[in-house]
């Protein structure tokens, strides 16, 4: 499965703009380097969309179940807290893979510098 990038958006102090692809629902996507961001989700359609993001880690030799988030219809949604040492996939170090099986969900991905002035 070849997943899809993600761009990632940096804040700057004159603002961001956003553009960005739908979701690979076929493939499933993936974040480089996500310290600092978040994703915004934009479902819109009349149903909720649910967005699973991936773990790599495991707790007493059990795998750990993906984080899923539930986007109501017509809602943007932010998801934030994106761990790297939880989320890093360790055939692709530094990247946090998320799936959704919805094509009608728009994602976009916004990161903080660090000291923003």
């Amino acid at each position: 499965m070849a997943r899809t990038a993600t761009q990632i958006h940096d804040v700057t102090r004159a603002g961001v703009a956003l553009n960005s692809p739908f979701a690979d629902a076929a493939n499933g996507n993936y974040l480089d380097t996500p310290e600092r961001c978040v994703l915004v989700l934009y479902n819109y359609t009349g149903a909720p969309i649910v967005v699973t993001l991936q773990y790599n880690g495991t707790f007493d030799g059990l795998s750990v179940a993906g984080r899923t988030v539930t986007v109501p219809a017509t809602t943007t949604l932010a998801v934030g807290n994106l761990n790297p040492s939880a989320h890093f996939q360790d055939s692709d170090s530094g990247r946090l893979y998320y799936d959704s099986a919805s094509a009608s969900l728009t994602v976009y991905a916004v990161r903080f510098p660090l000291g923003l002035r």
